[in-house]
């Protein structure tokens, strides 16, 4: 019994002894360690096109295989020689570990702010809180250095972990970055995201040798947006801020007191159970108009010491208006005010329409 069972085993693999090594993982898995020590000589070592395999023995690196199938002998890998362990069972084993490395580059590898990044608006000096998030693409340049920098004892090394690596430092370079081109090009922190393509350069840069010294290349980053929390106080003010500012510059100084009137105006359509504060509103509104324009007009007398005479004529009395007949025509206003922007809600009418409903009505006043 035991001389047949000799014989079944002679040239037979024993359990735990390897004859063939592949590995066919997930495609974020960057580095991965075959589970068994055990190798037979003469096993086949299976690398895929976009791998690497590397045989270490004691911390030593022995030899690096890149695509294909190869022969563990010591035909093509004389170093295999002095590993060999005495022969037994018609199997002739040797200790090694064997690594494949994922040489593909892996595009999307995200990042993000965790918390908004408090800074100083240069042009209006308040601080506001931006978000930044993007991608890049990670490739193993030197899988050597890899394993002994990066890796150590571990059984695989995914893209997860290496962003957990490295999240402090692209975080930190990401803040500099973004921090350096606001407040030393003076660049609004609203305007800044038409400069997303030089800001991802920057960044790239900046982190690139950090992933070289564990043996990683960078191949591209992109930052995809730079946001605001819209519901922040400060942003709300700043984007008003601007809008305000954009229509005096646009309107110039009679018109937009004009401007300001008519947005009197439609608070007081949205809101026509307010009737006399808004109509009170609403007349201040027109009157601010009036005043600035009035202004405008002693400043150019002030200019022109000769003004040209004109011949005077007496002054047109303006047909009197009882209170109640001017109360009357103020809550028609509000009124037809208020139906026409319920049409406007109800895209029952285009936002040019009405404006010039709008305009028409208040030039009844």
């Amino acid at each position: 019994m035991g001389l047949l069972r000799a014989l079944f085993m002679r040239g037979k693999p024993q359990r735990g002894i390897v004859d063939r090594l592949k590995y066919d993982g997930p495609a974020d898995v960057f580095a991965w360690k075959y589970p068994h020590e055990d190798i037979k000589l003469g096993a086949q070592l299976v690398v895929n096109e976009s791998q690497k395999a590397l045989l270490v023995r004691e911390g030593r690196h022995l030899a690096m295989m890149g695509p294909g199938r190869h022969t563990l002998s010591t035909a093509n890998l004389p170093i295999l020689g002095k590993l060999v362990n005495a022969p037994f069972g018609g199997v002739t084993p040797f200790t090694a570990e064997v690594w494949f490395f994922n040489m593909a580059v892996d595009l999307d590898v995200k990042f993000g702010t965790p918390t908004p990044i408090q800074l100083k608006e240069p042009q209006y000096q308040v601080i506001v809180p931006i978000r930044a998030h993007g991608q890049m693409g990670l490739r193993l340049g030197d899988p050597r250095q890899f394993l002994r920098e990066l890796v150590g004892t571990m059984a695989q090394y995914t893209t997860d972990q290496i962003y957990n690596s490295f999240r402090g430092m692209v975080v930190t370079k990401l803040k500099t970055v973004i921090g350096e081109t606001i407040i030393k090009e003076k660049v609004s922190v609203l305007d800044i995201a038409v400069l997303l393509d030089p800001l991802s350069q920057r960044c790239r840069e900046a982190i690139r040798p950090e992933f070289e010294r564990f043996g990683l290349d960078v191949v591209n980053l992109f930052i995809s947006d730079v946001s605001f929390p819209e519901d922040d106080p400060i942003v709300k003010r700043l984007r008003s801020t601007v809008m305000d500012r954009a229509d005096f510059e646009i309107l110039g100084d009679q018109r937009y007191g004009t401007k300001r009137s008519f947005d009197v105006m439609d608070k007081a359509a949205d809101n026509p159970s307010g009737a006399s504060g808004t109509i009170m509103g609403a007349g201040l509104g027109l009157g601010l108009g009036a005043g600035i324009g009035a202004q405008a007009a002693s400043v150019g007398g002030a200019l022109n010491p000769n003004p040209p005479q004109t011949p005077a004529t007496p002054p047109q009395q303006p047909p009197a208006t009882s209170p109640q007949q001017a109360a009357a025509g103020s809550e028609d206003v509000v009124a037809r005010l208020g139906k026409l922007k319920e049409l406007l809600d109800q895209d029952l009418i285009t936002q040019q329409d009405f404006d010039a409903r709008k305009a028409e009505i208040l030039g009844e006043i």
